[in-house]
């Protein structure tokens, strides 16, 4: 199990002698307890892991009735601005793809229909 900031900053708290005998049950209740886990059961929850050249890229979409309130709303949308440039370059990309892909299918039809 990977330790973040916070239970790495605990776990060097500790004594070594109650560190070394902590089980690996204990070690997982004292991450969950340092980390509380924000993200629920979503109705639509699509988790992808895409290799790239320089490592792996990942893509979370979920959706879901909101339940955030007003005020972490806007806290959250200073944190994570959606108008980025590597949001852009990924809009883009996505954008240019689906086209890309549309024109295909038209080419190929087409082709089938002797055009």
């Amino acid at each position: 199990m990977k330790a973040d900031n916070t239970l790495g900053s605990l776990l060097e708290r500790l004594p070594p002698e109650v560190l070394a005998n902590l089980t690996e049950e204990e070690r997982i209740a004292l991450w969950q307890a340092a980390n509380p886990s924000t993200w629920r059961r979503h109705p639509i929850n699509i988790r992808l892991t895409i290799p790239g050249l320089s490592g792996r890229y990942f893509l979370t979409v979920v959706g879901g009735v909101e339940r955030r309130s007003s005020e972490r709303i806007r806290r959250e949308r200073k944190l994570h601005r959606l108008f980025t440039v590597g949001n852009l370059l990924f809009l883009l990309g996505v954008g240019g793809g689906f086209y890309a892909a549309a024109a295909l299918v038209v080419l190929g039809f087409l082709l089938l229909m002797g055009r």
